[in-house]
């Protein structure tokens, strides 16, 4: 975020990160110093040599949003009103490297964000900074815009493209065999899962213990019959590896189609369903379901017509004389 100069060693560093198949993200801004940046040990991740600071005020314009870095805005391209946040400053590059892709230029056809494959990573770098308030002489409005919700929308989808958001999947159905693939730093002897979770399954909340082959790059994970959360673990304090991922019910389950009547009495039964059509259908059918139907009304009917009955024949048989 608009970083000064730094030690050769921490570039360095920086590189040898993004090589070994990490993200980095770069904002130029009022911090940098082209002479600094220009030296042989900043220029393994920048795309360019810097040129000069340019005050041609312009704005983003995303002319190809098929990257995934911009997958959010892809659908609101022509909705996006970028001229509301200007770009009032930028660091001008010279020719960038052959391994070096233009995600989004400015309206004034220099490059605003940069794209540089650094061995199994990448690098971003954005030649206006983001991090500059709104006042005090401001780069530019973009963050800080009326409404900046585009830039949230860049952020975002930047961020999750530089932490690999969209390289591993992380979601798996229920018996599906999971596949963690394991950057060089993570290679481990051995791992414990923790099973997502607690209940009274025999396995559920519990800590397996898993060893690997020598040379093992890839984590294999069959017992995925639980739903929820697992974790990854090995490296004791160091976490050196520590990931993570989720086991959900397969999507049939949550199917909310009208389903046929029909369909209903195959599975549970002619006997044991019946179809509602009103609102008193239901209640009536939960009420027979609950309390049963009432005797009370028919036995008083017939209670009035065995007292009648009897009295028809008291008086016939029981008739006194005149």
């Amino acid at each position: 975020m608009d970083p000064p100069p730094l030690a050769s060693v921490a570039w360095q560093a920086l590189t040898d990160y993004v090589h070994s198949g990490g993200g980095l993200g770069i904002f130029l801004g009022r911090h940098a110093r082209r002479d600094e940046f220009n030296e042989p040990a900043p220029q393994q991740l920048l795309p360019a040599k810097l040129r000069w600071q340019s005050r041609d005020a312009s704005y983003l314009r995303l002319s190809a949003t098929n990257h995934p870095a911009l997958a959010e805005l892809a659908e609101l391209a022509d909705a996006v009103p970028w001229p509301e946040f200007p770009v009032f400053k930028f660091w001008e590059l010279e020719e960038p490297a052959s391994n070096v892709y233009v995600l989004v230029p400015l309206a004034n056809a220099q490059p605003a964000i940069l794209e540089r494959q650094v061995g199994a990573g990448r690098a971003i770098t954005m030649t206006t900074p983001v991090s500059d308030p709104a006042h005090g002489d401001p780069w530019n409005l973009l963050p800080t815009g009326p409404d900046p919700w585009p830039f949230l929308a860049l952020a975002d989808g930047l961020m999750e493209y530089l932490a690999g958001a969209g390289d591993a999947k992380l979601n798996y159905t229920a018996g599906q065999t999971v596949l963690l693939r394991l950057a060089p730093e993570e290679q481990v002897a051995s791992y414990v899962l923790q099973m997502p979770g607690t209940g009274t399954h025999a396995q559920r909340g519990s800590a397996v213990r898993q060893s690997l082959t020598p040379g093992q790059r890839d984590l294999t994970i069959s017992s995925t019959e639980l739903l929820g959360n697992y974790r990854v673990r090995a490296g004791g304090r160091d976490g050196r590896l520590d990931r993570g991922f989720s086991v959900n019910a397969p999507e049939e389950f949550s199917q909310l189609a009208r389903a046929d009547f029909a369909a209903i009495q195959d599975a549970l039964g002619k006997d044991r369903v019946r179809l509602a059509r009103t609102r008193g259908e239901i209640e009536l059918g939960v009420g027979l379901g609950r309390v049963g139907r009432e005797l009370f009304p028919a036995l008083i009917v017939a209670v009035a017509l065995v007292l009648a009955a009897e009295q028809l024949l008291a008086n016939r048989f029981y008739r006194t004389a005149a």
